[in-house]
């Protein structure tokens, strides 16, 4: 593939940050300084374009990545009974000891209709590997892993990850061969556009296309997720990623090539993948990425504006497209339990709801605008929906979608507090029991 350029108007600190260890621009240089004997004012202002490609950006904000033993695509073999046996945990608790199962007492009510849709699921950056193959473009991600120390537990990198970009059609055959019915998978952004917006690459479109054939032909239905945390790094150096409303149109124009490729076999779509986490890693860690100015405690709440605008946008263009669609997004929480009867308890967990799953739902399903706790917060620093926005906003979504983890009780102490919204709950207000 040939090396696809594009003009990035960055700051002179990003490449200073880039070329000495990313050290922080805006700390390493005074607010003023003498030049032939004439004070500068605000010399961190200063900026000059470059012109970077894929490779540039890899060299330059990530560094040396590795790559696995198989790097050409693998054809599935046949099956073997034996090998569909389920795999060993991930993780025995020192105590008790060995993998536990709860004895519950079999309830009628746990059957599923005949015709229910047993699925496993992958996201690219977990799964897929082979990050720089084909001409894929760094995400945020990538730098996470590779630069920011203990950020991935063991430092672990997705370079290899399962090797899927490689073994698709050896999984998609297991897949099969278990009786699962369907295949939801994410589609890498930084793969189908490298830079997030522009230049669009046609082997990442190759690739994506031959998964959803092979899910065809052994009969498994393909799922598709436009967005499973893996930004674009060049949208998130240019103006801030998901904290900039720029994203909203570089989304839209992304979910449009996705729509165009792959709309006329792949019948479901989600659009974004739990918001409440990947909008809750903002701020991202200091001293790697362009600097931004937006307080951290508000960081979550531009980028959540900015997923319900991208989304509904996405939503209403997919509808336009593929008519007979099932549009979604997905959310994620857990279930809320009061630790008392008292009302205290009984708002703090109305309020748990309201910041976690009701962020999204109640302007997707009920009002197309934030609840009442939710707008209280964000209405002193990010504008209003407009009427527009917020009839897009409403009934953007074809089905509920929801990954439940676990349950939490909320603080009662800590109910009326702002939110600090952290991996799934605001942090303020619900404590996780194990």
């Amino acid at each position: 593939m040939a090396r696809s350029s594009v003009l990035l108007c960055v700051a002179a600190a990003a490449a200073v940050q880039a070329l000495n260890k990313r050290q922080s621009f805006n700390q390493s240089i005074p607010p003023t300084i003498t030049l032939n004997g004439s004070t500068i004012e605000n010399p961190t202002a200063y900026a000059t374009p470059f012109v970077l490609n894929v490779e540039d950006m890899w060299d330059l904000l990530v560094g040396p990545v590795a790559s696995a033993v198989t790097t050409t695509t693998v054809q599935a073999t046949p099956v073997p009974s034996s090998s569909l046996i389920p795999p060993p945990p991930l993780y025995y608790s020192p105590f008790p000891s060995g993998a536990q199962y709860p004895m519950e007492v079999k309830n009628e009510s746990w059957s599923f209709p005949k015709d229910f849709w047993w699925g496993v699921a992958g996201a690219a950056w977990q799964v897929e590997g082979a990050v720089k193959a084909d001409g894929r473009g760094p995400s945020v991600w990538d730098v996470l892993a590779h630069r920011v120390t203990d950020f991935e537990y063991g430092n672990g990198t997705a370079d290899i990850t399962d090797n899927h970009y490689y073994l698709y059609k050896e999984d998609i055959a297991r897949i099969a061969a278990l009786g699962v019915k369907a295949y939801s998978f994410s589609i890498s952004w930084s793969r189908i556009m490298p830079f997030g917006r522009g230049p669009v690459n046609q082997l990442a479109i190759d690739h994506y296309n031959d998964v959803i054939n092979t899910c065809l032909e052994y009969n498994v239905i393909p799922m598709a997720t436009l967005y499973h945390w893996d930004t674009p790094l060049a949208l998130q150096d240019t103006y801030g990623g998901w904290l900039s409303e720029n994203i909203v149109n570089d989304f839209v124009a992304y979910a449009k090539v996705c729509y165009a490729a792959f709309g006329d076999r792949v019948d479901h779509w989600f659009t974004v993948n739990e918001p409440s986490v990947f909008c809750s890693q903002y701020p991202l860690p200091a001293m790697y990425f362009k600097n931004f100015t937006i307080p951290n405690i508000q960081q979550p709440f531009y980028c959540g504006q900015h997923v319900l605008l991208a989304h509904s946008q996405a939503y209403r263009l997919g509808k336009s497209m593929m008519a007979n669609s099932t549009i979604a997004w997905k959310a994620n929480g857990g279930y809320k339990i009061p630790l008392t009867n008292s009302s205290e308890d009984a708002e703090a967990v109305q309020r748990a709801w309201d910041f976690t799953e009701g962020w999204w739902s109640d302007p997707i399903y009920l009002t197309g605008d934030y609840n009442a706790a939710v707008k209280a917060f964000v209405s002193t620093f990010l504008r209003p929906f407009t009427a527009g926005e917020k009839a897009a906003i409403l009934g953007s979504a074809d089905i509920y979608a929801h990954d439940a983890y676990t349950y939490v009780t909320p603080l009662r102490s800590l109910a009326k507090e702002p939110p600090r919204a952290s991996a799934s709950v605001p942090s303020a207000t619900l404590s996780e029991l194990d």
